[in-house]
């Protein structure tokens, strides 16, 4: 078993019409967890060593290596290609799963490297993508500019997206101050009142 694997299951619905929820990065992962508690499909989080991932409640974790390259910051490019070195054990996990919910925010460089590549090795093996994406707060332009990137990538490989614009949110600021956990707790409240119509099939894209 590969170090990468934290935990595995080689099927995680169990059946030819199973779903999986797959969290990219640290908000993806946040958001996956309290959808997979909203529908009762199974979670797998991704994210970059010492992000926290051996923390996750998900049973299923896949470590990307991103942080060891030659000392370096993780960047975009770093995650995007630690995804394709991931994709073996990433088609394992997917195994029996013919729908997968992605979920990431946007801005950071796990999430916005490894999100498009790892939705791209999900279409090849035949999975119908859901893309659940968030876009940074106005006042972060820095991370707003590698997300819009980011997200022309994961539109070419999501068959659905369903994007929040944290800048759209009122009182921007308030939502800073308030708990991470209440505030991905009520944003994946409301994406998981859209997913059963977006997952229903249709290949609009859901904004």
């Amino acid at each position: 078993m590969s170090e990468r694997l934290l935990a595995f299951s080689p099927s995680l619905g169990g059946d030819m019409n199973g779903t999986v929820i797959i969290g990219v990065g640290g908000a993806g992962c946040a958001i996956a967890e309290q959808l997979g508690h909203s529908l009762g499909h199974d979670v797998l989080a991704v994210n970059s060593a010492g992000n926290g991932l051996e923390e996750k409640s998900a049973r299923h974790r896949l470590c990307l290596d991103i942080n060891s390259r030659g000392g370096r910051l993780p960047t975009v490019v770093t995650a995007e290609a630690a995804a394709g070195e991931a994709a073996d054990e990433f088609r394992k996990i997917l195994a029996g799963n013919r729908r997968v919910i992605l979920a990431v925010g946007l801005g950071g460089a796990t999430g916005s490297g490894a999100a498009p590549k790892l939705a791209g090795i999900a279409q090849t093996v035949g999975a119908h993508v859901t893309a659940v994406a968030t876009l940074p707060f106005s006042f972060e332009e820095r991370r707003r500019a590698v997300a819009e990137a980011a997200l022309l990538k994961l539109e070419e490989h999501a068959d659905v997206l369903i994007l929040h614009d944290h800048s759209t949110v009122s009182h921007s600021k308030s939502a800073v101050q308030e708990s991470l956990n209440e505030y991905f707790d009520r944003l994946a409240s409301e994406l998981s009142a859209q997913l059963p119509k977006a997952c229903g099939g249709t290949d609009s894209q859901a904004r």
